[in-house]
Parts: structure tokens; sequence; C-alpha cells
């Protein structure tokens, strides 16, 4: 009983009055009135509501903002907070995430309730409301390390791993930074091994997990129900539906099998295969081994050992030679219509990449001072 009770409080606690009540504006300035007209709080703030620009009251209390800064405020016209905050901005339940200066060039976050009282210190980059965890996270040099609280910052997960993401059932995939994933409960137990290249959301007690461009199933306990050598899987209400991969095989002139692979497409291209998985497209030699990674969003076939590779919104250059492409990053968007280069300083030396799109288009560019991109 008192779970639920406890349940049943914040619950309440979470459930927004908004539409009992009107922001209204004079001369410029925020106040407050209910359906029937009634002022309750008088026209004298900057803005009320919060900081991402909604409107909620949480258990008699909103936000406000008034020289620039943000604070909490009741409907008996009592200042939780004095106006003390770069932003605050409410998840719904009874705690309100806030910001603040700590000197001209940083801010941290924290939480305080709806009391005014700071529940979790400005210690943070950012933060993230989930039920009853938060996920946070720290910039340390380049990068951003995750980890997992409770709303009065008893850490349940330390702040080290590359990404933290909730999918449902008090279950968190938890990313290290190899970028493999493995599954969570909301209490920090480990439920799995960090072999999954990623997770779906919780659908009738099970998700589907992706490792290898493949698919599978496990339930919110960790156990693996449907193993991970599906193409895809959908969950219905008749149950899971699954798919297997195509299989390519090279077969000998006395029909026997050679070797395997699986692909959604195998492009014989000379003394290679231009395969497809998953929509990525990588590069396998004549023994179908792979020589370059499934990482592609399309490969163009090869010409002098050449091929054009895209990669989100970036062309760039693959040689078969090499079987690298060094250069992806360094190239701007092209379209299909037209001829594209762009020079850049490579171990100091001004190297140019091209990329063919039209006939008769010219082959060779001048590399100019300025590396700026040329059409």
């Amino acid at each position: 009983m008192k779970v639920i009770l406890c349940l049943l409080l914040f619950f309440a606690a979470s459930v927004p009055a908004s539409a009992e009540y009107i922001v209204f504006y004079e001369n410029g300035r925020a106040g407050l009135r209910d359906d029937s007209g009634k002022v309750i709080l008088p026209a004298s703030f900057d803005a009320l509501g919060w900081t991402d620009g909604s409107f909620s009251i949480i258990n008699q209390v909103t936000g406000f903002r008034q020289k620039g800064r943000w604070g909490l405020v009741n409907l008996k016209k009592e200042f939780i907070t004095k106006a003390e905050y770069e932003s605050v901005t409410s998840p719904g339940g009874d705690r309100v995430i806030a910001s603040r200066k700590i000197n001209p060039y940083t801010t941290k976050y924290g939480c305080i309730d709806l009391t005014g009282k700071i529940t979790v210190p400005f210690i943070y980059d950012g933060i993230a409301i989930h039920g009853l965890r938060a996920i946070v996270f720290i910039k340390n040099g380049a990068k951003y390390e995750h980890g997992l609280i409770d709303l009065n910052d008893k850490s349940i997960l330390p702040v080290k791993y590359r990404d933290i993401r909730p999918i449902g059932s008090l279950r968190f995939a938890i990313q290290n930074f190899d970028k493999h994933t493995a599954l969570f409960s909301e209490n920090g137990l480990q439920l799995t091994e960090f072999a999954i290249d990623s997770i779906s959301a919780f659908k009738k007690g099970n998700a589907i997990i992706y490792q290898e461009f493949k698919q599978g199933l496990i339930d919110r306990e960790g156990v693996i129900q449907l193993p991970p050598i599906y193409r895809e899987l959908r969950v219905t209400g008749s149950g899971v539906e699954g798919k297997i991969n195509d299989t390519w095989k090279i077969i000998t002139t006395d029909n026997k099998e050679q070797t395997s692979i699986d692909a959604d497409e195998l492009i014989a291209d000379g003394t290679h295969y231009i395969l497809s998985l998953g929509g990525k497209y990588g590069v396998a030699g004549e023994d179908l081994n792979k020589r370059i990674e499934l990482k592609y969003d399309h490969i163009d076939r090869f010409a002098n050992n050449l091929s054009v590779a895209r990669k989100g919104n970036k062309f760039g250059l693959l040689s078969w030679l090499r079987k690298k492409c060094s250069h992806l990053n360094l190239i701007r968007w092209c379209s299909k219509e037209i001829s594209c280069a762009r020079c850049s300083k490579i171990n100091g030396r001004c190297t140019t990449l091209l990329m063919l799109r039209k006939p008769n288009a010219p082959t060779t560019f001048s590399c100019p001072t300025t590396g700026n991109s040329l059409r």
C-alpha cells in the first residue's frame, strides 16, 4: 500500500492544471487569471511558465522570469525562489530542472523541488528526468560522459558511459565508448553484456536487439527470446514476425558451394563485390571477405580502382587498392548533376579530391591556395 500511495502522489504531482488558468498580458507584463476571469497573479512578470515556452502549474507552482532570470512562484503570490536561475523547465513531476551560471563562461544544471530546495547540485552539463531517474552528463574534454542518478542525486550508474537511453518498462540502454550496448534495470543492475549494437523500446515486455545488421528479441530480464539471426523482426498483436537474411553463395562450375555471405544486394564489380545490408554499403573481395566495412550509405561502382562513397551528407573517394577512405570528412555535399572537388592539406601537402558526377566532366582540377570548393 505504501508503494501504491507513493506512486499515486507522484502521479498527482505530475498532472498539470494549466487548463484552468490563462496567462494574460498588460503593458507587456504577464499575469495569470482563472477561467472565470479572476486575477490569480498580477501582471508584474516578464514571463510566466517555463523557459522552453511551455506553461503548466504543478502543485500550485509555476515558473516566472524577471530581469532575465527565472524562479518559482505559487498561486498564493509567494515566491518559492528568487529569480536566480538561467532556466527552469518542468518534466511534469515534483522536480524542476534548473540551470545556473557558475562563471561568465560556464552554465551548470541541477534540480530543485517545488519548495525550492536543491535536490541535485549544479554540477552537470545536462539533465533529463525519466520517471524517478535522471540521466545526467558531464563534458570531459571533447567527449560527453553520461550517468544515472535518482532525483536526490544518489548515483545509480557512474558518469562514464557514452550514452544512456530510456527504453520503457523501467529499463535503460547503456552504451559504452566502444559503441556496444547493454541492458540495465532502473536500479543499476546489468542484465546483459555489452555485446549489442542497439536496443529498441520495449513493447509488450520484449525489445528488438540489433547486432551486426541482424535482429533478435530480448525480454525485460535480459533473456534472449530470439537470437539475432533475422533480417527483420516485428512485434504484432498476434506475436512476432521474422524474416531471415538473404544469403548469397559462390558456386563452382561443378555446382559446389565455395563461400557465402549475408546481404540484401550483391553486385559483381570487377575483382570484388559491392554489397548492401540493412541500408549500409561495403565492399567484399572475390572470396566474399569484407574489405570495406558496411558503414556507408551508398557506394558507386569502381572505375580505375576509385569509387564515390556517401556517408550522411558528405561524399568521399574510396580506393580499392588502399581499401579505405581517409578523406571522407573533408568532402562537402555534392549534387548528382555536377562535378566538384575540394582541396585540402594532408600531411602538409595540397591534395585534390575528385568526384565525377556527369559525362564529359573535367577529370582534374587546379588546387587553389585558398582551399575553397570548386565547381
